[in-house]
């Protein structure tokens, strides 16, 4: 026996008279006998220490607006109050969890003193600055998880300390830096996230080391290099995400001998993967597959032969390998793929030939895209059989024949793009049964006969019908009357003739009305004076005649107007009309309110006083490449929305040339104004770059979608948000889009 058991022991029997018996078990069992043995006056001691640790915590905290630090106080036990845990004996501190409470501050330092803690979950907060190093002393701590705040900085290295961690999860935040060498001892860790930071360098080949880890998402930060080949030691690894790096290389054929894996994304933005792909003959267990936008493949010939060896996924869901260098032919082996699969996309690689029939046996796929390849035949009627098809776009192909009558069995179909192929014969009626479509292109094909009023009627249809650049001939239904909700309407370039319907008055959420090169006659109908959100209205090159109407000039957003090569009579009022466009795109408004914002050159300075300091006061949100501030003009005391670029998140600049590039391009009643925009530098000489919206007053779509800690059901009733069609986004939606919802 060993002394230091003796010494318990010994210790033990003779305290048996003089200690009650509670107190001689907590003696007897503590296994930190140096620090308990005596009294219970030091077990008093170390609660203590605990609570001094929680209030020095809690006196970091600069923003608590539910609350929810207010139960910390000499009221009641600490062991009761919000968010802590203690052991059922000991009354130490055992879980600290204050997940998504909106909490603001840096995390004390102190949190190091909580000996006991096991449990630390900060997520979806604003915690600030770096995570302190005092972290490092706690060693009974085994789970970690920091989502979505604000910590930067560089990783602790004293994370060492931390031996019995099983999940670290410290995605969305502002980590630099490269992944610590300190991660090395932790040999029980099963789950590494660091998703969504400015992370950098190489991925460590002592990843592979440790034998436990299950799962490692680094996507979206900066690494570069190859993945390395030691990662294929991870036997227990179901998990594996690289997406939107820049990492390239050949991808290791030994991660393909992983049994056990169940995700293996290294697709998106920058990452350019190349070579071959592997066979996927042992991994029975995958269920996501994607390698979006990288440079795999060689337009060869036996490019997509690996797709046949996933056959053996029986649980396999989505296959996303769109945006690479795949050619060949889609073997006849898809039909053979799990019938689990609800995500398929193919779209631009160099892809030929016929589209497999055995498609129709994927009974439980939602999404197929296939467009801009070099695919020809026709479209298998066998489509028709996918009942839980949402979305089928084989645009910007070669595909020839009709389309298929089939297709009017896809009832849960939403978008349909067959534009920009070779497709003939006359639009099948029965297209109209597709209850849910919002938006159908036909364009640029050759097709004939008249538009079935079953689907020019249908009511659905919200985002766009284009039928342009066919060869299509009759009237324009009078049915277009109940496209109430319609943005888009474009029928030109075709052969249609008769009268413009005035139903057409009914389509009172038009934006683009496109009709040009038809064979249409008659007046414009005085109907269409209902139509006042158009921005662009196109009726050139038809047989028009009349008075050009009056109320065209009333149209306040309309920016594009043709009427030309018509034989209308007022040529005084074609004149006015274009004055008026020219007009309204050089004119200098007057300085009112909300005109005098969309010519507002700000500066950084002016920028820093309407936020007063970025302050966390002024925060409202936080997304993928910076945060939103509520900011007051100083000018105009106007209150905007100010999204502030983070330019070390990868992404954020071509972000923000692509908002610039939308907003020029974009028009939506939906869609939040952009004010203007400034970019610049800041007071230290680095970039900076911010655009300024109009701002929303009913908070953000967080709020709306999940009800706030402290809303009671009244106001809960009041803001419950409808959704329809339901669209399962949890499992599609991070194929491609991430969005925060706290920063809309």
């Amino acid at each position: 026996m060993r002394l230091s058991e003796m010494r318990l022991k010994v210790f033990c029997s003779l305290t048996f008279s003089i200690h009650v018996p509670v107190i001689l078990l907590l003696l007897c069992f503590n296994i930190e006998g140096a620090y308990f043995l005596g009294s219970a006056t030091p077990v008093t001691n170390g609660n203590e220490a605990d609570r001094q640790a929680l209030l020095e915590f809690k006196a970091k905290i600069r923003g608590d607006p539910l609350g929810i630090l207010r139960s910390w106080n000499d009221s009641v036990h600490f062991c009761q109050w919000r968010g802590v845990k203690c052991g059922p004996g000991h009354q130490r501190v055992t879980e600290l969890v204050l997940e998504a409470l909106s909490l603001n501050g840096p995390i004390s330092p102190y949190i190091g003193n909580l000996s006991f803690l096991q449990v630390l979950n900060l997520a979806d907060n604003s915690f600030i600055q770096e995570l302190p190093q005092e972290i490092g002393r706690l060693h009974r701590l085994k789970k970690l998880t920091l989502n979505g705040n604000l910590i930067g900085g560089e990783f602790s290295s004293n994370i060492s300390g931390c031996s019995k961690l099983t999940p670290l999860y410290i995605e969305n935040n502002l980590l630099h830096g490269e992944i610590p060498a300190a991660l090395r001892h932790l040999s029980n860790l099963k789950e590494l996230s660091f998703q969504n930071n400015t992370l950098s360098g190489s991925i460590p080949p002592f990843l592979g080391n440790l034998s436990s880890l299950e799962v490692i998402s680094l996507t979206q930060n900066r690494f570069y290099g190859v993945i390395p080949e030691a990662l294929g030691q991870l036997k227990n690894l179901t998990f594996f995400s690289v997406s939107s790096n820049e990492m390239s290389g050949m991808v290791p054929s030994s991660l393909f001998n992983l049994s056990n894996i169940r995700a293996l994304d290294i697709g998106l933005d920058e990452n350019k993967f190349t070579g071959r792909i592997p066979s996927f003959r042992k991994l029975e267990q995958l269920q996501i597959f994607n390698i979006y936008g990288n440079l795999l493949g060689s337009h060869g010939a036996n490019d997509l032969n690996f797709l046949c060896s996933l056959t053996n996924a029986i649980s396999l869901r989505y296959v996303v390998k769109a945006y690479n260098k795949f050619g060949g032919i889609l073997p006849e082996c898809i039909g053979n793929l799990s019938t689990a699969i609800t995500f398929f996309t193919m779209d631009y690689n160099n892809i030929v030939g016929r589209i497999p029939v055995g498609y129709g046996k994927l009974i439980n796929l939602e999404f197929l895209y296939m467009e801009g390849n070099n695919i020809s035949g026709s479209i298998p009627s066998a489509i028709g059989r996918l009942q839980k098809l949402r979305w089928f776009n084989v645009a910007a192909n070669s595909i020839s024949g009709v389309i298929p009558t089939s297709l009017g069995n896809l009832k849960m179909l939403i978008k349909l793009y067959l534009n920009d192929n070779n497709l003939q014969g006359q639009i099948p009626p029965s297209l109209g049964k597709c209850k849910n479509l919002n938006a159908l292109d036909l364009s640029n094909n050759n097709l004939s006969g008249s538009i079935p009023s079953q689907m020019a009627g249908l009511s659905s249809l919200s985002i766009l019908l284009n039928l342009s650049s066919n060869c299509l001939t009759g009237v324009l239904p009078f049915e277009v009357g109940k496209l109430r909700n319609l943005g888009i309407l474009d029928v030109s370039q075709n052969m249609l003739f008769g009268v413009t319907p005035k139903d057409l008055g009914s389509c009172v959420s038009l934006e683009l009305l496109l009709m040009q090169g038809n064979f249409f006659h008659g007046s414009i109908p005085s109907s269409l004076s209902s139509l006042r959100g158009l921005t662009n209205l196109d009726l050139s090159r038809n047989n028009l005649t009349g008075k050009i109407p009056e109320f065209l000039v009333t149209f306040g957003s309309l920016h594009y107007l043709n009427l030309s090569y018509n034989n209308f009579e007022a040529a005084i009022l074609v004149f006015s009309l274009a004055f008026l466009c020219w007009f309204r795109k050089n004119r200098k408004f007057p300085a009112s309110a909300t005109e005098e914002n969309a010519f507002l050159k700000l500066s950084y300075q002016s920028i820093l006083k309407a936020t007063n300091g970025f302050s966390l006061e002024t925060l409202v949100g936080k997304g993928s490449f910076g945060f939103v501030y509520k900011g007051v003009l100083e000018e105009t005391q106007t209150i905007v929305a100010i999204k502030v670029l983070n330019l070390l998140s990868h992404g954020a600049s071509r972000s923000f040339l692509a908002e610039c590039a939308a907003s020029r391009n974009v028009r939506h009643r939906n869609l939040v104004k952009i004010l203007t925009t400034c970019s610049g530098v800041d007071y230290n000489g680095n970039d900076f770059k911010a655009l300024v919206y109009k701002f929303m007053a009913n908070g953000s779509l967080e709020d709306w979608l999940h009800r706030p800690v402290g809303t009671n059901k009244g106001e809960e009733a009041a803001k419950k948000l409808k959704l329809f069609p339901k669209i399962e986004c949890g499992s599609w939606c991070w194929l491609r889009i991430r969005v925060s919802s706290s920063s809309l």
